[in-house]
Order: C-alpha cells, then structure tokens, then sequence
C-alpha cells in the first residue's frame, strides 16, 4: 500500500495530504465508442469518505485535462434496427454515430449486391498486458458482393463532418474485416474513402491480388502499394487501421494501412505499409465504404466495427478486462461504504 496525495478542506483552506490506497491505475482507451482515456484509483476501507470522493474527482480532472485531445468522430457497428440481416443496405438510414444520409451504390450497375450479414460475427485479439487489443464484433455486419463484370463499384454512407486535408492534419480509420473466395485476375476487395460518392476514392485499402499472389493494399484510385507480410488468408478476420495525414499543401499525402495492432498506445502491426496519395488538390474525406472490382460473383467482402478519429487510441480499442477492472472497482468501494454507513 503506498500513499497519494489527496486535497482536504480545513478552515476553508485548501491543504494537500498523505492518504493511503491500495493502488493507482492509468488506463487508456476503454472499451466504448467514446474512447477516452479515464483514470480510477482503489481506496482502502479506511479512507474516510469524502476525501475519498475528492480524490476521486482529481482523478478524473486529471484524467480528462490530459487526455481531451482524443476524439472518435465516426463509429459504425452495424446493430442498427434498419440493418435487417439478408436485406440490402442500400437506402438504408445512417445508423451509427457520425454519419448522415443513407448508403447509395456509387454506380447504377445492376452486378452488386450489399447486404447485411448475421452468420459468423468477426472479432480481433492481440496484444497483452494493460495496451492489449480487443475488437468484438456484433451480430450483424455488412457485405458486399460483385456478381461479374470488371469495372468498380462502391457502396458509400456520409460523414457528417468531412475531414478536411489541412496541414498538419492527421486521422485513423479502423474496422473488421475479412474476405471469403478467391483473388485472381487482379481482383480488389476493399474498403474507401472517398469526397464524393463515386468509384474514385481519395484512397483504398484491402485485399488485392498482385502477380497470381494475395496481398494486402493501399493506394488511390489508380494505384498503390503492396504489404509483403502477412499474407492474408481467406475466411479469416483481420484488424485493420489507415492513417491519414497532410505534410504540405491542401490534400492528403500518406495512407498508412497497419494490419493486426497490439497495442492501444503504439502505432503499428503485424505488418504496415505506406503509399503517397500524390494528390495535388484539396481531397476533404466525406464518404467511407465499401469497394469492389473485377470480383467473381463467389468472392464476398465483410466489414464491421469501423471507427473514425484524430488519434490512434480513439480507434484501436482495448481488452475488455479494462471494463471488468472498472466495474470490480465500482463494485467493491460502494459495498465497502455501505457496510460502513
């Protein structure tokens, strides 16, 4: 047990104290939407109740005054009543947090389909310890499927806000996704983002098929990059996070695709790969979605849990041992205090 500093109000003064606790923890990145960091501490049965309630309070001033700066600004979960697993999304009302409009295909081509799955949920764990990442899926998520042909399609919802590609800005973008059938032909099966609803996106990422071997990608409209390692597989869920940020100039610069974080507080992945956008002109993010070109009517895209935000924490989420730890918390000092009243 060690002592923490704590306030206490004598003579209408303010005066620092010793008081003894159990123990202080720092967590960042709770598992909710929000995504801001939140700081709690473990009193002994001893401390008397309204300092303990003071600390308390300091500790989330703390907490909040060195954190604010994190902000998830999109989230889609697919949970929505409007989405009904085996139906269309398309027309369908904006749903999650951030978002505006309905989802529209980005083309009249009659060769897609984009549904909403409910068969096997998709969910991510990696990492240990208090930065690990956990990322679980619901119920429901979206697919997108391409029944022939070899041009783009795309299936788009609005942002609210758009994300501007000013100097010095930078955003993340993370989701769940993976891939069932075959990539050949140069097949791409991925998501986008876009600043209008069109099969031109600012960039994409995904699947993609380079020179008869599967890869992951990201690039703009035209071209791209390829991650050496790891090689995706098929039927299996990847955790995905592009980083977006502008150098110089009015456009974005550098999409940076990590695949499978480990860590809440540390950019990277089992594998990350950059590309410059070489965009030349003002490229405001307004539409994310889903993309497909030169599909086969077998291969299927699925997508859940996307997130939106300006830092890395405010979409890479944690273990949910985090909200085990906080509600034990909870828990154990109202039970201390009532037996104590």
């Amino acid at each position: 047990m060690r002592p923490v500093d704590a306030f206490s109000r004598r003579r209408n003064s303010i005066h620092l104290r010793r008081i003894p606790v159990l123990e202080f923890f720092s967590i960042s990145g709770i598992f909710h939407p929000t995504k801001q960091p939140v700081a709690i501490a473990i009193f002994n049965i001893k401390t008397p109740m309204k300092t303990s309630l003071k600390l308390l309070a300091t500790f989330a001033i703390c907490a909040t005054a060195g954190t604010g700066h994190a902000a998830l600004l999109v989230y889609e979960d697919f949970q929505g009543s409007n989405y009904v697993a085996g139906n269309s999304f398309i027309g369908v009302t904006a749903q999650g947090t951030g978002l505006t409009g309905s989802w529209a295909q980005a083309t009249a081509d009659a060769n897609q389909n984009w549904t909403v799955g409910n068969a096997t949920a998709m969910s991510y764990s990696g990492g240990s310890g208090g930065t690990a990442v956990n990322v679980s899926g619901g119920t429901k998520y979206a697919i997108g499927n391409f029944t022939g042909g070899t041009a783009a399609e795309a299936a788009h919802i609005q942002l609210t806000s758009g994300l501007a590609s000013t100097t010095g800005n930078t955003f993340y973008m993370s989701f769940l996704f993976r891939m069932s059938g075959t990539l050949d032909l140069n097949d791409q099966i991925m998501l986008d983002v876009a600043n209008t609803n069109s099969v031109n996106p600012v960039s994409k990422f995904g699947f993609r098929e380079n020179s008869n071997v599967d890869q992951f990608f990201v690039g703009s409209s035209s071209s791209g990059a390829y991650m050496t390692t790891p090689v995706p597989g098929m039927n299996t869920t990847y955790f995905g996070v592009v980083k977006f940020t502008t150098t110089t100039g009015n456009a974005w610069d550098i999409a940076t695709l990590y695949i499978n974080p480990t860590s809440t507080a540390v950019e990277g992945g089992a594998g990350s790969v950059g590309f410059d956008l070489n965009l030349s002109s003002n490229s405001t993010i307004n539409y994310f979605g889903l993309r497909l070109q030169q599909a086969d009517a077998t291969d299927f895209l699925n997508i859940d849990e996307v997130r939106i935000g300006d830092s890395w924490s405010s979409v890479v989420v944690p273990e949910p041992s985090t909200w085990a730890l906080l509600a034990a918390v909870g828990t154990f000092f109202m039970i201390t205090r009532r037996r104590r009243s």
